[in-house]
């Protein structure tokens, strides 16, 4: 793999960071997504909680839908008893 150097941030003399998304989309099962609503991977004991469950991009800086995706997963995984082995993600 080669080095391509980010001539607009060069020139602009400031860093830019993207917010990748896409990358392990969010579904309504696994023909359509990789995660669910919740950001539970679909198959796996796993939850993906980043823009990457954001199966498109937003248009605007998607900094706050991150964290109110982020936000409830969390609500839904501390609902659980705590002697709970696994995730387990129902759907509302």
């Amino acid at each position: 793999m080669r080095y391509v150097p980010n001539f607009i941030a060069k020139g602009l003399k400031r860093i830019e960071v993207p917010h990748n998304l896409g990358g392990v989309p969010m579904g309504d099962r696994p023909e359509t997504g990789a995660v669910d609503h919740a950001g539970h991977v679909f198959g796996y004991d796993l939850l993906v909680l980043d823009g990457s469950i954001i199966p498109v991009t937003l248009g605007p800086n998607p900094a706050l839908t991150i964290l109110a995706l982020a936000e409830r997963a969390r609500e839904i995984v501390r609902a659980q008893p705590e002697t709970s082995e696994a995730i387990r993600i129902t759907t509302e």
